[in-house]
């Protein structure tokens, strides 16, 4: 832990308006300290917030709402400080970075925004929407990604879901696994918008963890294969391993 004197500092309070929390607001707000509040961080409908099971604790989508909040707000306090004091940080020492499950950079990245081209694929890669490109795939066409992964096979999907139906589920396949996974592509918010799915590929699966279980080894490579599940259209964004 890297303890910064005079660093930024967030402002957490609790999850239900009151009197209390608005007093905790001005003191943030009299030395200029940012905050979020819990009770406005989630939507409402019929008098009930569905980020939260009770007043004092989220669901499982509150949880992961918390934790992008929280890093988010700490990495920028922290990046703001790296812009301030340089070589604030001590050089990572090597004993320390083995015992870490990191890696300094990925081993294969397909981006649309960057144009790169998969290993194999029917589908086209373009924009369907002004400045939203992706790899757009329909009917019984598919794209293919070589995917290589190291000491600790992690791997990030991220695709287009929206509603109504209007994007088709897609179905990950990888050589020499035998292995499936299904990415939905649709949700009950009234929006079209990017997902992105982490897989812990190596593990055979975690209790209350969906996306894992790849089966995968350490150091393989694989061809992993994308396509419609319904003959609809698809739309991968990026593929990270």
């Amino acid at each position: 832990m890297v303890v910064i004197p005079d660093a930024a500092v967030v402002g957490i309070t609790e999850a239900v308006a009151s009197p209390v929390e608005t007093h905790y607001e001005s003191v943030f707000g009299y030395y200029s300290v940012p905050s979020f509040v819990f009770s406005r961080m989630g939507w409402r409908k019929y008098n009930r917030d569905h980020r939260w099971y009770s007043t004092n604790h989220p669901n499982f989508v509150g949880h992961i709402f918390l934790a992008n909040v929280m890093a988010y707000s700490f990495g920028k306090a922290l990046c703001d400080e790296l812009d301030r004091v340089p070589n604030l940080l001590p050089p990572r020492l090597p004993e320390v970075s083995a015992m870490l499950e990191t890696c300094e950079e990925p081993t294969n990245f397909y981006s649309a925004y960057y144009g790169t081209q998969p290993l194999e694929s029917s589908c086209k890669l373009y924009e369907d929407r002004p400045g939203k490109p992706g790899y757009i795939c329909s009917k019984n066409e598919n794209v293919v990604f070589n995917v290589t992964f190291g000491r600790h096979p992690r791997l990030i999907v991220s695709y287009l879901q929206s509603y109504d139906h209007k994007i088709d589920d897609a179905l990950l396949e990888f050589d020499g696994t035998g292995y499936q996974k299904l990415l939905m592509g649709s949700h009950s918010e009234k929006v079209s918008q990017t997902k992105s799915v982490f897989f812990f590929a190596a593990e055979t699966g975690f209790p209350h963890i969906i996306q894992s279980g790849l089966k995968v080894k350490p150091f393989s490579s694989h061809k992993m294969t994308v396509r419609p599940k319904n003959n609809g259209k698809i739309k991968i964004i990026s593929v990270v391993s």
